[in-house]
């Protein structure tokens, strides 16, 4: 196994910051947000919290399978990637309902697809051959 460098600590650091932030919305929305937004409304912003905490957890997975395999630069990207496409799709979500953007407009789609690109992506560079030695 090998020592795991600085950006799989900070990328590591940044999936336990969403699962952290995650946390914390998750109790705004059912003690604060529930008497106050429309269920539709609600709806979306459990939406937003539910996407950021799974790809919070799968952030830290890939940080986790980088240290372990040694093929940390692609797999840096990779999570560097979802970590993107959270803040992009959950927080075009939490913008529009707290009043800063009028809706999530592109944003939430961009951050769907770098989602989804970087777990295609992730996917790929778990089946690559692992260096020799590794």
């Amino acid at each position: 196994m090998q020592a795991v460098n600085f950006n799989q600590r900070l990328l590591t650091s940044a999936g336990a910051l969403l699962a952290a932030t995650g946390m914390g919305l998750a109790a705004v929305g059912s003690h604060l947000l529930a008497t106050q937004l429309e269920p539709a409304a609600l709806r979306s912003f459990e939406a937003g919290v539910q996407f950021q905490c799974l790809n919070a957890l799968g952030t830290l997975v890939m940080a986790w399978w980088a240290g372990r395999t040694g093929s940390g630069r692609i797999l840096a990207l990779t999570g560097w990637g979802l970590v993107s496409g959270v803040m992009l799709f959950s927080g075009s979500i939490y913008a529009t309902h707290a009043g800063w953007l009028e809706s999530a407009g592109p944003l939430a789609p961009i951050g769907g697809t770098l989602v989804i690109v970087s777990w295609l992506a992730f996917a790929f560079a778990c089946l690559r051959p692992r260096p020799a030695g590794g």
